[in-house]
């Protein structure tokens, strides 16, 4: 296997990345693939990576491939001897530990859309409806809280789609991808919402203001006359009237769905008051203000505005993550100018090169990197880290993060958009955006519900008209199921649950792609935990290095030197643990040419003219060195539950370094908490059985897979699967991505691969696999609450509609149960922000 590196010139976002990531994957011969943006690179794994074709796939986008010098790359990852279990290690180069976890890459193979007009669970359903019969959509998923649309639509255009939205009767606009300040577009969107909440208020008042005072002259009236005078059925029409007035919205929503012979939830309102009110208007004109209904229809349209408002504010409460995350950047900054004072400009109008001031207790404005000064960062909001960082010159820094008690001078790199923290809120509001499986049925009925209410309230009025029911008793029945029905509920029961989820993970440093990846969580029953960079640090360390006969060696300068010399061009674990102990010992670096990976196996070079090949034993077994000179260095291995690296120059054995890693803390706690949810975990490596089972009883898993390479992984993954599990592969290397792409659902450790992150559909806060089992817990909860909403929302329906049809409801009393059912939904998923 041979590594190619390029530098790619036309990239200029991460749905870019993604792009040349995926065009150079699918190029024959091709094993693995990592790009990165910053510096724009690709690292090409491959049998034969042919370079023309690589140059060729990634030009029909627009990128252009230039081949750069040798770069790290993974080191070996030591297998087996011939006779006893392989070892390999996780092909990861852990994040230096003041890194903030990287959030996963946004959706790039989508587009956004704002929609208004929808009030309910049957605006979604048409939205969904009108926009899935647009040529060329292939999926498209609709929120009712974050009022948005996603659509995959490789062969439709942003404003067909517009087009299709504004005939069924509401209004879209596309969300630009990566263009402009996604913080300050998200922040307008928060502050629209806020104002829909002011907005409900303010006509629930005067709904409620014109009502009190109908409803005590209709049944004060009742008490004190026994045929109320013409003058107070007048009075009740006026202030009836103005409730109506005060319900515009409600009747205008209506008027819209029906010049398009359409249906929605303000349809069986507007219905049942204007025939509350129609009914009353008549009985007045003919003389009979003694039953009259207006405050019927008052009260029903209050009731309808105070649930709107209720609702409308409890959803507000559902993006208070998203609007945290929001709050972190600050709005203003300090920028040095050429005369070294500083100006306070909007954090907007930064850009990459600025020097900006960092004062005590400031919030950054941007990533960058210190140039001055020295202090410590709370990362603890984007990572999860509880411990402050220390930062000096020459550190990265996170926009966002809060600076301790020194001053800063930092170098801008990347600003608005491109900043860490706007792709976590763009990630964390197209997952609040975003549709889970178990909502489609809910979506179905409320698509079909507002039709067969109609169909009941019409049967219902003409049934008690043939039992000989006045034609008035006849029309309230009517009004009462118009009214009790509630397809807002059921509309509400899951986005509300997974946008009140999705926040909680933010705010505890663990970002979900999509409502799908939670509820696939939710269901696992299998956790493949991969060992180094997961369970253990990923910086293993020489504890030994011993000779051909397997002892230790009085002087191993000689043999460490030489090891390091081909190692250094790797930044695999191991091979930073052979670098680190040339540095430990003071040695001088030694010149390597010609050096070459073969990832999973070893290095090879030549050093002072000698052919060096350094690795897992199996891996200089294949090369030429006797597998009998192997055995006393796998078999020191084994006595000290280390890993063992052999060193061979010309092809003769000269010894080995024998490396260990420890475990992470924590990793005991998020195994037991994995049992006790009923999750079986397992430990997957490509190291020794030895070396693995000694972590494995470290940590308490008792199902140990060691000597398992990437392709493996994949077979365990799919072998499990196909037995009926459920599951999780949680990992941090390169080679886990396949994995990670082929499981259930793939979990990534914030301090991973970009490559990991990206397979992934849930990053990890930073390097603590407790994230794991919290993530695990949260998702069972939601899973647990949607299960709820919707258990209440169709209970209601085929409990309340029954009970209005036979006239034990009373449009009022319907009224209020209709808006109460939407609230209990909601405020059950408010339950999840202290899960």
């Amino acid at each position: 296997m041979t590594r190619r590196v390029f530098e790619i010139e036309g990239m200029t976002c991460q749905g870019c990345v993604r792009s040349a990531t995926k065009l150079l994957g699918e190029v024959p011969g091709v094993s693995a693939v990592e790009v990165t943006l910053e510096p724009p690179r690709a690292v090409v794994d491959g049998p034969e990576v042919d370079p023309d074709r690589l140059r060729a796939a990634v030009r029909r986008k627009g990128f252009t491939l230039r081949e750069a010098a040798p770069a790290p790359a993974a080191a070996p990852a030591p297998a087996p001897a011939p006779a006893p279990a392989p070892a390999s290690a996780s092909a990861s180069a852990p994040a230096p530990a003041s890194a903030p976890a990287p959030a996963p890459a946004p959706d790039a193979h989508a587009q956004w859309f704002d929609v208004t007009g929808m009030t309910c669970g049957s605006c979604v359903a048409a939205v969904q409806r009108a926009i899935a019969a647009v040529p060329g959509v292939a999926r498209v998923d609709v929120s009712l809280p974050r009022r948005l649309a996603r659509v995959e639509a490789p062969g439709a255009r942003p404003d067909e789609v517009v087009r299709a939205v504004q005939a069924a009767g509401y209004g879209a606009a596309l969300r630009p991808d990566d263009d402009g300040d996604v913080l300050a577009r998200e922040a307008e969107a928060d502050r629209r919402r806020l104002a829909e909440v002011v907005h409900a208020r303010r006509r629930f008042l005067v709904a409620a203001a014109v009502t009190a005072p109908l409803v005590a002259l209709a049944m004060g009236g009742m008490a004190v006359w026994h045929h109320p005078p013409l003058w107070s059925g007048v009075v009740q029409a006026l202030l009836g009237t103005a409730a109506l007035v005060a319900g515009a919205p409600i009747f205008r929503g209506a008027w819209e769905k029906a010049r398009r012979l359409r249906a929605n939830m303000d349809t069986l309102v507007a219905l049942g008051t204007l025939a509350a009110w129609g009914l009353s208007v008549a009985l007045l004109l003919a003389g009979a203000p003694a039953h009259l209904h207006f405050e019927a229809a008052g009260v029903i349209v209050a009731l309808v505005l105070l649930g709107r408002f209720l609702e409308a504010r409890a959803q507000g409460r559902t993006g208070e993550a998203l609007r945290h995350l929001i709050d972190l950047r600050p709005a203003t900054a300090l920028r040095l100018v050429d005369d070294g004072r500083a100006e306070e400009v909007p954090a907007s109008a930064l850009r990459p090169g600025d020097r900006l001031r960092v004062l005590p207790g400031a919030a950054l404005p941007v990533d960058g990197r210190v140039v001055e000064g020295t202090s410590w960062v709370d990362e603890a909001l984007l990572t999860g880290e509880a411990m402050p960082v220390p930062k000096a010159a020459g550190d990265r820094v996170t926009g966002g993060t809060k600076n301790g008690e020194g001053p800063l001078v930092v170098e801008a790199e990347r600003v608005g958009a491109d900043t860490e923290l706007a792709r976590i809120v763009r990630l964390v509001a197209q997952a609040q955006g975003s549709k889970a499986t178990i909502e489609r049925t809910a979506d179905r009925v409320s698509g079909v519900l507002v039709p067969i209410v109609l169909g009941i309230a019409l049967a219902a009025g003409l049934a008690w008209t043939l039992a000989g029911a006045p034609v008035e008793r006849a029309l309230l029945a009517s009004v009462a199921v118009l009214v009790v029905a509630c397809p807002c509920a059921l509309g509400l029961a899951t986005p509300t649950a997974v946008v009140v989820a999705v926040g909680r993970a933010a705010g505890r440093g663990i970002f979900v792609r999509d409502a799908r990846s939670l509820e696939a969580l939710a269901e696992v029953t299998h956790a493949l935990l991969d060992k180094t960079g997961t369970l253990t640090g990923g910086r293993p360390e020489v504890v030994a290095v011993v000779g051909p006969d397997g002892r230790d060696l009085p002087d191993a300068h000689g043999l460490v030197a030489l090891a390091a010399a081909v190692e250094a061009q790797s930044e695999h674990p191991l091979a930073r643990g052979i670098v680190a102990e040339r540095d430990r010992r003071g040695l001088a670096p030694l010149p390597a040419a010609d050096v070459t990976i073969d990832v999973g196996g070893g290095v090879a070079g030549r050093v002072d003219g000698a052919r060096a090949l350094v690795g897992a034993p199996a891996w200089l077994a294949r090369r030429g060195v006797p597998a009998g000179a192997l055995a006393p260095l796998v078999a020191a291995a084994r006595e000290r539950a280390a890993t063992p690296v052999g060193v061979a120059r010309d092809g003769t054995l000269l010894g080995g370094l024998l490396l260990a890693d420890q475990v992470r803390p924590g990793a005991a706690e998020a195994v037991a908490t994995l049992r006790a949810a009923g999750v079986t975990p397992v430990l997957v490596t490509g190291d020794a059985f030895e070396v693995a089972a000694q972590v494995a009883r470290a940590v308490g898993i008792d199902d140990v897979r060691a000597g398992v390479r990437p392709e493996g992984k994949v077979g365990l993954v799919d072998d499990l699967g196909g037995a009926g599990a459920r599951v999780a592969m949680v990992g941090d290397g390169l080679n886990d991505a396949p994995a990670l792409a082929r499981a259930h659902v793939g979990v990534a450790m914030g301090t991973g691969t970009e490559a990991a992150r990206d397979a992934a559909a849930i990053t990890l806060p930073g390097d603590d696999p407790r994230g794991l089992a919290e993530a695990v817990l949260l998702a069972r909860a939601t899973l647990r609450t949607i299960r709820q909403n919707l258990v209440w929302a169709f209970a209601y329906n085929v409990v309340a509609i029954p009970l209005a049809t036979a006239g034990i409801l009373p449009p009022v009393a319907a009224a209020a149960a209709m808006a109460a059912s939407s609230v209990i939904v909601v405020t059950n998923s408010l339950r999840l922000r202290s899960a």
